[in-house]
């Protein structure tokens, strides 16, 4: 049961229901979808549910293009989930464990074949516990975690009103026009999570000698092209159910590729069975994830390989950089199934390592590489003491253009099914290319062919507009002036966001905001004060105050704290 919203759509309220799990919705639509700026979701829409037990996970990967303002999602969930940063190859790890790659092999003892074989050319393009304590209609109870590019907020409310507020006090974004169906969940005591990006340009967060912080901020009006960060969640459900309302924001004919692992084959209720596209048995499934690529000779000239050539070959028979990453969800899954349990101690540990990353201002491919390193070994060792449950489960891939009908006023349920073989029909830019390796004599082997990677997010920033923003009426005490100045400057983008924002509303907003700031002995902003203003505009005031109690100087005298006072000059 998603929450979508355009300005000028509101789907119909859901049936009460308190056994449905609820998905990834696409980013919240502020404008109309038909102007070239409005945020929308592209390409396939991928989801990787396993079910088992009374525990779901869901993992979605999406793709979208638009405004970066524009970007957030509010999902609610029965009960509050555990969230987790999963691998963005996720999904071609899934269909290499649907069909492994071959290793084909061409090895010829003389120098020249009569006809050398090309590898083939394929066309790609881009690709818990219930929630506990009703609360007061103006209280929310609020978890938040830093998720990879993400800033995430767990939110129990007593009422959507209480949402909205808490939502719009933290930069969060609410959909218009949808609180009455927020406070029907509410009233069913559900859950929500909220999604926005945390992302910054790369001269501002790339580290310096000397920075002790940086700017996330993104220009007003800058946009996104490709997948954001791949994200999971695990949640007690009764049965599985995926939300599909999607069409609307995706135009005519969404393709979906839902991939279900449960006890049983599945079929989904109210969809025509030639949705499914094939039934994987778990026994399968774990020899995909487990043993070694199968080699094919396309042609054997030579009786023996040589020690290097046969070390070549085992080498691409690893199966890891085309799986590793599905096996180790599905294993982690099914061990916290297993222990009964939400979250499982190295999930817990990431988190926490992603947590101080945050804290220390440390985000990015290096930073993410470390933690992957520091937990690979450890999450490979666990993920595999559960994984031959899979044995006994069945992996239902569905695919193709669900009917608008269904998608758009009901949610996907599914029932179980009788297991056929059924080879999948589907021609997809993630299903893995064949390894082509081509040897004369004793020579080395040469080899085409490698896994799949993701399209990384581009960013474009927005047409400028002129306008400019000046400290005037400088003056510090007990901090030295020109580490105070050097600061200011720093943080000069985080008053421009604000700026750029009112004037999107009021395009001749301008003047002064006197303002008083209080750091401590660490040199953390702990009080902001603004004694005067003149810019007319209480939202631009309002951003500037919060803008401002997140900067930091330099360490203090341990005595006395800083005191920066500034007149801030706005205009056009």
């Amino acid at each position: 049961m998603y929450i979508l919203t355009m300005l000028t759509l509101v789907l119909g309220l859901p049936q009460k229901s308190f056994a449905d799990p609820c998905g990834m919705v696409p980013p919240i639509a502020i404008q109309d979808q038909d102007k070239d700026d409005a945020i929308a979701r592209t390409g396939i829409q991928r989801t990787y549910v396993m079910y088992k037990d009374g525990i779901e996970t869901m993992v979605l990967h999406p793709e979208f293009r638009g405004k970066i303002d524009d970007f957030g999602m509010l999902i609610p969930f029965p009960s509050p989930p555990e969230l987790r940063k999963v691998d963005d190859n996720i999904f071609a790890n899934i269909e290499a464990a649907i069909a492994p790659p071959s290793v084909h092999l061409n090895h010829y003892k003389s120098l020249k074949p009569e006809v050398p074989p090309r590898a083939p050319q394929l066309k790609t393009r881009s690709a818990s516990t219930k929630i506990s304590g009703r609360l007061g209609a103006h209280d929310v109870r609020v978890r938040e975690e830093a998720i990879g590019m993400y800033q995430v907020a767990v939110i129990e409310a007593g009422s959507a009103e209480a949402l909205k507020k808490w939502m719009g006090d933290n930069q969060y974004r609410f959909p218009n026009g949808m609180e009455s169906v927020a406070q029907e969940y509410v009233d069913e005591r559900w859950c929500f999570v909220a999604i926005k990006t945390n992302i910054g340009q790369k001269p501002s967060i790339t580290a310096q000698a000397g920075m002790r912080d940086v700017d996330t901020t993104l220009s007003e009006g800058a946009s996104f092209d490709g997948y954001v960060q791949a994200m999971g969640f695990r949640f007690t459900s009764q049965s599985p159910v995926i939300p599909m309302r999607l069409s609307v924001f995706n135009g005519r004919d969404p393709q979906n590729v839902i991939y279900l692992l449960s006890d049983t084959p599945m079929q989904g209720d109210k969809l025509d069975e030639v949705f499914v596209d094939t039934y994987l048995s778990g026994t399968e499934l774990y020899k995909n994830l487990t043993e070694p690529l199968e080699v094919v000779f396309k042609t054997d000239q030579v009786a023996k390989r040589t020690p290097e050539q046969q070390r070549q070959i085992d080498e691409k028979r690893n199966p890891d950089p085309y799986v590793k990453q599905a096996r180790t969800l599905i294993g982690s899954d099914l061990l916290a199934i297993r222990n009964q349990a939400l979250s499982l101690d190295i999930e817990s540990k990431e988190t926490a390592l992603l947590a101080i990353s945050e804290s220390l201002m440390l985000r990015g491919t290096d930073i993410n590489k470390l933690h992957t390193q520091s937990l690979a070994t450890e999450q490979d060792r666990l993920s595999k003491r559960a994984l031959s449950d899979v044995k006994d489960m069945t992996l239902t891939v569905f695919a193709g253009v669900l009917p608008n009908e269904l998608i758009q006023n009901e949610n996907l349920r599914f029932r179980s099914s009788t297991f056929i073989e059924k080879k999948s029909t589907r021609t997809d830019p993630l299903k893995p290319r064949n390894i082509v390796g081509t040897a004369y004599a004793t020579r080395a082997f040469s080899f085409q062919g490698s896994p799949h990677s993701h399209t990384q997010l581009s960013y474009t920033p927005p047409k400028k507009r002129g306008f400019r923003i000046q400290y005037e009426n400088f003056l510090v005490k007990n901090m030295d002036p020109q580490a105070a100045r050097r600061a200011m400057q720093r943080y000069r983008n985080h008053f421009k966001y604000c700026y750029e924002r009112a004037l999107k509303d009021t395009p001749n907003v301008s003047g002064k905001i006197y303002l008083r700031m209080t750091a401590d002995t660490d040199g953390k902003v702990r009080e902001v004060v603004m004694s005067k203003s003149t810019v007319q505009n209480r939202s631009l005031e309002t951003c500037i105050l919060r803008r401002a109690k997140r900067f930091r100087f330099q360490r203090q005298s341990p005595q006395n704290n800083a005191i920066v006072q500034f007149e801030l000059k706005l205009a056009p």
